[in-house]
């Protein structure tokens, strides 16, 4: 009898000891699987602020400028809208094909102040020009109040120019935030009140 109980003892006391190994292996495991779970949100916190062609986006642009490289982007109300000119292959393609230069790099900042952009979209005497030309392929557009003729000319120029695609209706795609909003900032409702010289009716 007296081995049997001892016997009995030594089998409980060594179920109690698996039990608590088991719980302890069990309270680990759920351990290693929270601290995974926390590596995964540091890393998605990481990526969190946007550096334009590294990784994969995970928020959205709206609203924001940390993706702007340039300087003279604004915040806009689309997704699509929301490039900067440095991850515009083709205007920078563009812009060093112009330059000629031996070393693959760029005097310009950004696409705004290139000779082109300056002298073609924001020149009310070049776009006149231009608009002839729209109106003779396209028709006039006599719905359309002056300062939007004139950005409606000058999308056309720029995307014509930097991405070679003369289109009717240009896709917000093919500018960039910083070339769309100056366009746009030059071009006012009443641009004869801010004397931008050579703007007359088209």
């Amino acid at each position: 009898m007296i081995v049997l109980a001892l016997r009995s003892e030594k089998e409980a006391w060594r179920d109690r000891e698996n039990g608590e190994k088991r719980d302890n292996d069990e309270n680990r495991k759920v351990k290693e699987d929270a601290d995974d779970e926390d590596e995964e949100d540091e890393a998605d916190d990481e990526l969190a602020p946007l550096t334009p062609g590294l990784g994969e986006e995970r928020r959205s642009r709206v609203g924001r400028l940390d993706w702007c490289h340039c300087r003279n982007c604004a915040k806009m109300s689309r997704e699509d809208e929301c490039r900067c000119c440095h991850e515009d292959e083709g205007v920078w393609s563009k812009i060093l094909e112009d330059e000629s230069s031996s070393s693959g790099t760029s005097a310009y900042s950004c696409v705004v102040t290139h000779p082109f952009f300056t002298s073609v979209c924001l020149n009310p005497y070049a776009l006149q020009a231009l608009h002839s030309r729209d109106a003779q392929l396209y028709g006039y557009e006599e719905r359309l109040p002056l300062h939007e003729k004139y950005r409606v000319t000058s999308y056309r120029a720029f995307v014509d120019y930097y991405h070679g695609q003369l289109e009717y209706e240009v896709e917000c795609r093919h500018l960039p935030s910083c070339a769309m909003s100056t366009i746009k900032a030059h071009f006012q409702d009443h641009a004869f009140m801010v004397r931008v010289p050579g703007y007359s009716p088209l």
